[in-house]
């Protein structure tokens, strides 16, 4: 799901680039892109749940979350 999702995700990038119109551009963010980032993270943090800590690459949320303190 996380990689469909990515694949839609850069096709709908592609799609805002061609808007020349800035608000349309941004209109079209709204109604695309900042749906299919948040579809994607739902995607990667089932994603991190089912994978061991140590074979994850990237910080875990709850490391980025309250790693400052």
């Amino acid at each position: 799901q996380a990689y469909e999702t990515t694949l839609k995700l850069e096709e709908n990038l592609k799609q805002a680039q061609e808007i020349e119109d800035f608000e349309k551009q941004a209109l079209f963010y709204k109604d695309n892109i900042i749906i299919k980032m948040n579809e994607l993270r739902v995607a990667c943090d089932k994603l991190e749940t089912l994978t061991d800590e140590k074979l994850w690459p990237f910080p875990t949320y709850g490391k980025l979350l309250f790693g400052i303190l």
